[in-house]
């Protein structure tokens, strides 16, 4: 019991560190793309997920593109539709959302097989949907913990903090 209660106070110090470190390095950057990177990077090491993916606007594209990534090939270049009801579902939620809850929406279901496909490859577990400015226009993407243990709670509450933190920011 004694080693259990302390793995978990050492892994929530390990959150609440990457969390510091984040506000630490958003603070006086004006590039979206540094922030986004710095967001994915504490998350992945804040949650020991082994990979994390941002997706923002691109608005010559009109697309959601990859902006920033932990743990994946720098090549990686998937994209989605920023209309879809999908993700119009998960802004709404205000919450991060996990893979099996959404497998089983309709929403889920209507995106175009490419983006469905990708996206379950990726082996996506957690979604946020993050507003900048007046619209949903940014996807963050949490895949497996490292040792394929769950997400608690309270890390999917600071998920969801880093992201709004983070898109304030981008704003």
């Amino acid at each position: 019991y004694h080693r259990a209660g302390r793995r978990f106070l050492h892994k929530r110090w390990l959150l609440f560190r990457e969390m510091q470190h984040f506000n630490h390095q958003v603070q006086g950057n004006p590039d979206s793309s540094g922030i986004g990177q710095a967001l994915v990077s504490a998350i992945a090491r804040g949650v020991a997920a082994e990979r994390v993916l941002l997706f923002l606007l691109h608005s010559s594209q009109n697309r959601l593109v990859v902006a920033a990534s932990e743990g994946m090939d720098e090549s990686y270049s998937m994209s989605l539709q920023p209309g879809s009801p999908f993700l119009a579902w998960l802004g709404e939620q205000h919450r991060v959302v996990t893979a099996e809850e959404i497998r089983l929406l309709p929403q889920w279901q209507g995106l175009p097989p490419d983006e469905r496909e990708a996206l379950s490859a990726f082996g996506g577990r957690l979604f946020v949907s993050m507003r900048t400015g007046s619209a949903n226009n940014a996807l963050l993407v949490v895949g497996s913990r490292k040792g394929d243990a769950t997400y608690t709670q309270e890390e999917m509450e600071s998920l969801e903090l880093l992201a709004h933190q983070a898109a304030a920011a981008m704003e």
